[in-house]
């Protein structure tokens, strides 16, 4: 099976077309602001003006001292940001035309510690305010020394000036470059070489390989090792083949080309269901190496060109993965987790306390799912308690909605005691075992919080004290009954009108 690749070779033809740029070694007067004879400043800008160095006046550290690499003199162009930066170009004695493909070197050299990269854009006029065609951009270069370039042009349409301007590419993170350019070829038509070659999918001499250029010329080839003279090879093993293609006008061109093997990897990200019962888990899968598209294989029975499997249950799962060539990926396994059910596992419901109250309460405890909780009532705002206070008589739809919104709904009704507000305090009481009278309690006919209890001895030491409203003092102090007599009791709560409510009295304990 093929897998292509496509690295594309321009190969210069000594056909009929090749003009030069006019000075190409930019030969002028030193300066700023000026331009070498037959050039023009399109853009003024970016973080120095536009420069005929070199010109070491600029204060530190924008000094610019290189020396040219031909003749005394060269251009430099900066950039501070997209809409900042000088841009310099000519008009050429013969326009381009659409749709050819052109060919050309420059050097070009940036400030030490700056990265540098060019662009080239075509246009019709030197009018600086068209909006131009941007042709090639080179690769990012972080050296400081003068590197020649060549770039490859295609224009959409006729094209009479070229212009120069310093490139950014996305993956740099500065915006500042400052680009020295010196010393143009000529502008040559060329046409292309396209190279493929196969991924194999295990050690074998089933590889191929072709190098096809494209024009109207006949072109021969010779391919080493093995001495090919066709433009396609076959029965290869892993390897790089060097082919030299040869044109109609004799000019020779050496390239590569490798046969690989396949390599297919694969990594699995899977992701549990929402809620328990559901189906709605999924499988992502990752792969690498080979050619693309990919086939994927789940359980041996479903098969899609999606990497993604959802609509997935809890389980087991066996992946694979073919690339466009057959080549298989090492098989995956991975399971999706089941989770635990929400479940309510009780619903405490206390009814009004009395005929004026409106404090009914709906406690809602649950387990499982995927906490955080929400908790609401009557479709109100949710909140993370699950306890709703000061809840008028009537019936209430309740909703409990877990991390992943798996969601419980039920209906609870408060209920009213049709009995007076009060709360009432024995003054006696007889823990004498007989079921009768046995704790004092003070008994609440109403709903309180922040509640305190206490009763003390002669002395004023404490011998009973609690939060609890429904708890009662049975006479023991740590477990001993306590001597017949009276003593003193002091409860503090907050009633059902919210008001901070202090009560004392006595208490006779008989026998």
């Amino acid at each position: 099976m093929k897998s292509i690749f496509t690295l594309i070779f321009i190969i210069l033809s000594l056909s009929s077309f090749a003009q030069y740029f006019k000075n190409p070694s930019l030969e002028g007067a030193p300066g700023v602001g000026t331009m070498p004879e037959d050039w023009y400043i399109d853009r003024e800008g970016g973080v120095i003006p536009v420069v005929v160095g070199p010109w070491p006046f600029f204060p530190p550290p924008f000094e610019i001292k290189r020396h040219a690499y031909s003749g005394n003199t060269y251009v430099v162009i900066s950039r501070r940001s997209a809409a900042n930066m000088g841009i310099f170009g000519q008009e050429l004695a013969v326009p381009l035309d659409s749709g050819k493909t052109y060919t050309f070197t420059f050097q070009i050299a940036a400030d030490e510690y700056e990265s540098k990269a060019v662009g080239i854009m075509g246009k019709n006029t030197t009018d600086p305010n068209e909006q131009g065609e941007v042709l090639w951009t080179s690769i990012t270069y972080y050296d400081t020394d003068w590197r020649r370039v060549r770039a490859y042009i295609t224009p959409s349409r006729k094209t009479k000036v070229l212009t120069f301007f310093p490139y950014r590419p996305e993956s740099e993170k500065t915006a500042r470059m400052i680009l020295s350019v010196d010393n143009f070829s000529e502008i040559r038509k060329t046409f292309k070489l396209d190279m493929t070659a196969d991924y194999l999918c295990s050690p074998s001499d089933t590889g191929s390989a072709t190098a096809l250029a494209s024009g109207s010329q006949a072109f021969t080839y010779y391919w080493e090792p093995g001495g090919y003279t066709t433009p396609t090879i076959s029965g290869l093993s892993a390897g790089r083949y060097k082919v030299t293609v040869t044109d109609g006008n004799g000019i020779e061109r050496n390239d590569s080309v490798d046969v690989k093997m396949a390599n297919v990897t694969t990594g699995i990200s899977t992701y549990p269901i929402s809620c328990y019962g559901k189906n709605d888990g999924y499988i992502q899968i990752l792969a690498d190496g080979g050619q693309s598209p990919y086939t994927f294989t789940l359980n041996n029975t479903i098969i899609q060109d999606s990497s993604i499997f959802y609509h997935l249950s809890p389980g087991d799962y066996t992946i694979n993965i073919k690339d466009r060539n057959g080549c298989d990926g090492a098989e995956k396994y991975t399971t999706i987790e089941n989770i635990d059910s929400l479940i309510l596992e009780s619903i405490e419901v206390n009814p009004i306390s009395c005929n004026s109250a409106i404090d009914g309460q709906i406690i809602l405890n649950v387990t499982g799912g995927t906490p955080p909780y929400l908790y609401s009532i009557l479709n109100n705002t949710p909140q993370v308690e699950n306890i709703f206070q000061d809840l008028d008589q009537g019936s209430y739809n309740y909703k409990i909605d877990d991390r992943h919104h798996c969601i419980i709904e039920g209906n609870a009704t408060i209920t009213k005691e049709y009995r007076t507000c009060a709360v009432y305090v024995p003054s006696a009481f007889s823990p004498n075992g007989d079921g009768l009278n046995d704790v004092f309690r003070i008994r609440l006919q109403e709903r309180v919080t922040a509640y305190r209890m206490a009763v003390y001895g002669r002395w004023g030491e404490i011998l009973f004290e609690s939060n609890d409203p429904y708890a009662g003092w049975d006479g023991k102090l740590k477990g001993v009954a306590i001597p017949t007599g009276n003593y003193t009791w002091m409860a503090t709560y907050t009633d059902i009108k919210k008001q901070l409510i202090k009560q004392q009295g006595s208490l006779t304990l008989i026998k």
